[in-house]
């Protein structure tokens, strides 16, 4: 009965979804805790298109990530991972748009000046080492430290307790809910907005 059931979820999933995402930003390094150190042994690797044979020296990636990954890095993503020694801990990714670019990736758009993080990933036997959170911290740190990044945005999953807590002691600013449905593949959203958001319009 069980795979039945799951398997009737799955079915409905591909007809019909619908997620409420909660709108994260952050604004000034002022407003960040200090970097917070990983786990003994563990590092911080930041990957993008410059040094993207990086990648295939990590080790623990299943082979559909591995994939995605070299597309992301492809299309201009910025990869920060955290590794013991070579093998992957966690994950975060990171859209970065160049001058003059607007970047659309499903229901977000990244403007020029913005920096969309996204797709973090702490693997099972990391979890609850406070990686996801030190990962983001230098994230932001190692972003909003740049003169073209004034700003950085992120949506959670309104039901993703863990990292909604994270992004209060990250000190992120919510600023409102993206609402998402997808009906037969067709995508459909709607923001709703906190009063007083200017940049929401634009999200």
């Amino acid at each position: 009965m069980g795979k039945i059931q799951d398997l009737l979820r799955r079915l409905v999933k591909k007809v019909f979804e619908h997620n409420e995402y909660y709108i994260f930003v952050n604004r000034s390094l002022d407003d960040l805790p200090p970097e917070r150190p990983l786990p003994a042994g563990l590092r911080i690797v930041r990957i993008d298109q410059g040094n993207a044979d990086e990648l295939e020296r990590i080790e623990g990636l299943p082979a559909n990530k591995r994939r995605d990954f070299r597309r992301m890095l492809a299309q201009g993503q910025v990869g920060y991972f955290a590794l013991d020694g070579q093998r992957a801990a966690g994950h975060l990714w990171a859209i970065i748009p160049r001058p003059n670019e607007v970047v659309n990736r499903g229901y977000v758009r990244v403007y020029p000046g913005e920096a969309y993080a996204h797709y973090a990933h702490t693997y099972p036997p990391y979890r609850r080492q406070g990686i996801a959170s030190a990962l983001s911290l230098h994230f932001l740190h190692d972003v909003l430290n740049r003169p073209d990044v004034r700003m950085v945005k992120a949506s959670v999953l309104t039901t993703n307790t863990p990292s909604l807590a994270m992004m209060e002691a990250l000190h992120g600013r919510r600023v409102g809910r993206i609402s998402h449905w997808r009906v037969l593949g067709i995508h459909y959203r709607k923001v709703l907005l906190d009063p007083g958001q200017e940049q929401g319009a634009r999200w």
